[in-house]
């Protein structure tokens, strides 16, 4: 890919990049938070990329998957979290010091019929153990969902982050869900369901995940951390009502 092709793709990526949306919250307890002074974060969300095409046809879809993991995307997305919390509730961020791989057992299938919500009780434990860990009174984690096609319509699957396109468009995406836990009873307070997306360049989007080069790579990247925008603050106000 040559140079001006190059530059016209970040400018098209910076150019299309517009506000994010989230998805209606789900029912949940009608508890209200309590004051939050330390807390954490975590962020189980983007260890992989998603890359699909949704063709005429069947025949015509594309899938593949890139390990993004070196990215350190959810660090950002900790920090960037970590950071809106700071500023809503004047409550101290403590990073947490070890890997939270563990975390992404929240993702795993919640059954046939229960595809798009994560589930928490698979890590109700590691949850309490990190409050422990850390001495906080709060604990946030970001989980990543899978949904029925809400971008096309289409009966295909989207999860997590990702680069969706169809007929001639095409989104950078991130859907996943917030939860609030309550350290001092190790109880999981409220949730939040939220869709993240925004245009990409279509040239961009349309390279396989195996021929991206350096710059491609360079910004992809750049358009995954910028995402959120004020996402974060936005599920956080219904949090923490």
């Amino acid at each position: 890919m040559n140079a001006p092709t190059m530059r016209s793709i970040a400018l098209a990526t910076l150019v299309t990049l517009s506000a994010c949306t989230s998805l209606p919250e789900r029912p949940s307890s009608p508890q209200t938070t309590k004051t939050i002074s330390r807390f954490g974060v975590v962020s189980a969300v983007a260890t992989n990329l998603n890359r699909q095409y949704v063709g005429a046809t069947v025949f015509g879809n594309e899938r593949d998957v890139r390990n993004i993991e070196p990215w350190a995307i959810d660090q950002n997305y900790e920090a960037q979290f970590g950071a809106a919390v700071e500023t809503l509730t004047g409550g101290s961020f403590v990073k947490a010091s070890t890997s939270t791989v563990d975390f992404f057992k929240a993702s795993e299938p919640n059954g046939f019929w229960k595809i798009s919500s994560p589930n928490w009780d698979n890590i109700e434990g590691l949850a309490k153990a990190t409050c422990q860990a850390l001495n906080v009174d709060s604990l946030f984690v970001v989980a990543r969902r899978r949904s029925t096609d809400i971008f096309g319509g289409t009966n295909q699957v989207v999860m997590g982050l990702g680069i969706y396109s169809r007929g001639g468009k095409s989104i950078l995406h991130l859907l996943a869900e917030v939860a609030l836990f309550d350290c001092k009873s190790a109880k999981l307070l409220k949730t939040k369901d939220v869709v993240l997306s925004r245009p990409i360049a279509e040239e961009l989007a349309r390279i396989p995940t195996a021929d991206w080069t350096s710059e491609a790579e360079r910004l992809i990247r750049g358009a995954v951390v910028a995402l959120p925008g004020r996402a974060w603050e936005v599920a956080l106000k219904d949090l923490l009502l």
